[in-house]
């Protein structure tokens, strides 16, 4: 993502580099929205499972991809497939 880009209610997904791997309890390529577009320090609503605290913030902006509505949703879908392959239940 480029600074460029950032803006409120943008739809990402997770992406950190190589290296980084999973991190505040995301999967690879978790979506979420963009809800404080701050220059490095980025606010991000992730789509989640219930009763399950995941930080709203992501610290480098970089470390996110714009996406659409559709791959949202596609993204989205894919993350209550593995929360139910987990054992968890629902989403928030």
């Amino acid at each position: 993502m480029l600074k460029e880009e950032l803006r409120y209610g943008i739809l990402v997904r997770w992406d950190p580099w190589p290296g980084i791997g999973d991190s505040i309890d995301l999967y690879e390529n978790h979506p979420g929205m963009i809800t404080d577009p701050e220059w490095r320090d980025v606010g991000v609503r992730w789509a989640r499972r219930l009763g399950h605290r995941v930080s709203v913030v992501v610290y480098d902006y970089r470390w996110l991809t714009v996406i659409g509505p559709d791959e949202y949703e596609r993204l989205r879908r894919e993350v209550i497939r593995q929360d139910e392959a987990r054992g968890y239940v629902g989403t928030e």
